[in-house]
């Protein structure tokens, strides 16, 4: 598969969410990533956006931001809404 998004939880069983941004980016760089997370903290999005990640939402924000923030991912722009 080569999706144009990706949308990753922080917490997942096998690799957290920064682990498998790392993976994801290393084998597909073109596809946009997007972490949705409970963890609204400004350390969190500043580690994602190292590895890549181009957008970051707060679970809580999910509902009025998700659409708006995979849109701005796919076409390489940043959104970050956790507070």
């Amino acid at each position: 598969m080569k999706p144009d998004v990706v949308v990753l939880n922080v917490n997942m069983p096998v690799l957290n969410g920064f682990e498998a941004a790392r993976e994801i980016k290393a084998a597909l760089p073109q596809s946009a990533i997007v972490i949705l997370s409970q963890h609204a903290d400004k350390h969190f999005v500043e580690e994602a956006k190292k590895l890549g990640v181009r957008a970051y939402v707060a679970k809580t924000k999910a509902g009025e931001a998700l659409i708006k923030a995979i849109e701005a991912a796919v076409l390489g722009k940043d959104f970050v809404l956790f507070a």
